[in-house]
């Protein structure tokens, strides 16, 4: 092999790299402003709900939703009652067609549910403080371009503009006096706190591979995707098998076992543990390739809370715990002088999942 031969591996190898990283740019710029648009949303919503407090009226703003990584853009409690509303920053024609809501002619009937979902909610927020019965209104509020004339009533939720979002909650009957508001207030800002917005902090690439490891109960397996989601083999820990998509990706779910089959970083069930000694006892005798350093990024969910626990595996067989990223409020817990690369892996799962679910 030539010196001429190596330099042209190195430098395709380069190029590869860079590419890698420009498509990483790309979809967290595309990301964040994604984040951008919908903090923008909020933030106008309460200005034009803001009238509404000379009338009685308290705004929670962006509140969490139990055991959900959903919030509530904006709960108005007042006289008429609670008033659960979101924010749709929608570009192009917006139009209510045959029962259905469709924005440039796609179907949102997942955003009209979602607001019903809210307005159940808060229902039952309010009906397990013991008070009176409290009338919950599910709102959508089209606070972008894409706008409807009217106020318009479709399966239960009220779809306004931001030019006649008030008109509901001031021409509805009165439903509650001061002292009810402030019980109603009280009791929803006790269930759901204030969503902490995602804080502002470093974001850097390690120099290792990432690597994810996903959870499918169904088997049950573990699947091994890359940081583009390309997906590179899967653990199953019925059969004992670590079966890989190329020979580098066998490799790699070998190389992961040892470190969690004892591990309780991850909240691993026995029997998941079980599942992986069997792979590992069918893998005694082999020889084992070279350990490749990476950095794995191992998902954990229970209770609709889900986090992203962050490892270095070098190639001398250790592991590192990094600390964890928190989906449902965006932070970095337990990582110390590895927060930036903590939150890069975090960032980066949740862009590979929104690619996996589009």
């Amino acid at each position: 092999m030539g010196a001429g031969d190596s330099e042209a591996r190195r430098a395709e190898s380069a190029e590869e790299k860079a590419k890698r990283l420009r498509r990483q740019a790309d979809a967290l710029d595309q990301m964040a402003a994604r984040h951008r648009q919908g903090v923008a949303g909020e933030r106008r919503l309460r200005a034009l709900l803001q009238p509404l407090v000379r009338r009685g009226y308290r705004l929670l703003g962006d509140r969490s939703v139990p055991d959900s990584v959903a919030n509530i853009d904006m709960i108005a409690v007042g006289p008429a009652g609670v008033f659960v509303v979101d924010a749709k920053n929608w570009t192009g024609q917006v139009q209510v067609r045959d029962g259905h809501l469709r924005q440039n002619g796609y179907s949102r009937a997942d955003e009209v549910d979602g607001v019903l979902g809210q307005a159940g909610t808060l229902w039952q927020v309010l009906a397990s403080a013991g008070g009176p019965t409290v009338p919950v209104w599910p709102v959508l509020c089209l606070v972008g371009e894409g706008t409807v004339d009217q106020l318009i009533l479709l399966r239960g939720v009220y779809v306004c503009s931001k030019h006649n979002v008030c008109d509901l909650p001031t021409q509805a009957p009165v439903a509650l006096d001061a002292a009810w508001v402030n019980w109603a207030s009280e009791a929803i800002e006790a269930a759901l706190v204030p969503r902490t917005a995602e804080i502002a902090g470093p974001i850097s690439a390690p120099i290792e591979p990432v690597v994810f490891l996903t959870y499918w109960s169904k088997r049950p397996r573990y699947y091994l995707h890359d940081e583009d989601g390309t997906q590179g083999g899967f653990l199953d820990l019925v059969k004992g098998e670590a079966v890989g998509e190329s020979p580098i990706g066998t490799q790699v779910c070998r190389q992961l076992l040892p470190h969690y089959v004892d591990s309780d970083a991850t909240g691993l069930s026995e029997s998941d543990r079980s599942g992986i000694r069997r792979i590992l006892a069918g893998l005694k005798g082999r020889k084992a390739a070279a350990s490749i350093p990476l950095v794995v990024g191992f998902l954990w969910q229970r209770h609709g809370r889900r986090r992203l626990y962050v490892h270095r595996l070098g190639a001398d067989g250790s592991r590192a715990d990094l600390g964890w990223y928190d989906f449902d409020d965006g932070r970095v817990y337990e990582a110390g002088p590895s927060e930036a690369v903590v939150r890069y892996c975090g960032k980066r799962y949740e862009v590979m999942d929104s690619r996996r679910r589009a």
